[in-house]
């Protein structure tokens, strides 16, 4: 059984004689990745245009295109939003 002011191969671990050691107290900052919030965000705005566009249909390119991109562009403004919640919610 070793010594509680020594390390766990024998040696000590460098506090005077008879006192106990303070440990380092470190907090960690759990902040979202907004980069993951954001293109998953522009995933689900994509998925949804290409769903609402199988179920609805148009018979113009341009407008399902025009669709897509402003579905993709909500998409990420809401996955930014809800990193910037969960950043918040994390401080």
């Amino acid at each position: 059984m070793s010594h509680p002011d020594e390390t766990p191969d024998g040696t000590p671990d460098g506090t005077p004689e008879g006192e106990t050691p303070v440990a380092d107290v470190a907090r960690v900052r759990r902040a979202p990745r907004y980069r993951a919030f954001v293109w998953t965000g522009v995933l689900l705005g994509v998925l949804v245009a290409l769903v609402r566009f199988a179920v609805v249909g148009t018979g113009h390119v341009g407008a399902a295109l025009l669709g897509l991109v402003v579905a993709a562009g909500v998409g990420a403004l809401l996955g930014t939003l809800v990193a910037v919640l969960a950043d918040r919610r994390a401080s």
